[in-house]
């Protein structure tokens, strides 16, 4: 008898074929507008703020001082902080607030 494999060893063509489709279906994200979202301005601020509060050696920033006229506010205790960090990372890298975003939400 003979046996029928469904999963054979990946080729070099199986790998190209999938870059392409990957690239495929990040490329709109990296377009020099913001499109489909509700509060992506106000990320691109936050994640300013939370450079800045690193900058000023806070290692865990809770307060934005920039935001409510001024005035502050505590946005970052409600907002996940892993992301701000992951992104901040990238743009220490030398990639723009803009292009360390759309990195991040390719990853």
């Amino acid at each position: 008898m003979t046996k029928i494999r469904l999963l054979g060893k990946p080729t070099a063509l199986a790998g190209l074929i999938t870059v392409i489709l990957l690239v495929l279906a990040i490329q709109p994200i990296f377009v020099p507008y913001l499109t489909g979202t509700a509060d992506g301005l106000a990320h691109k601020y936050r994640l300013v703020n939370f450079h800045e509060a690193l900058n000023e050696g806070t290692l865990r920033p809770r307060w934005v001082g920039n935001a409510v006229l001024g005035y502050g506010a505590p946005i970052y205790i409600f907002n996940y902080s892993v992301p701000y960090y992951l992104i901040d990372a990238i743009y220490r890298a030398g990639f723009s607030i803009q292009t360390s975003a759309q990195l991040y939400a390719a990853l």
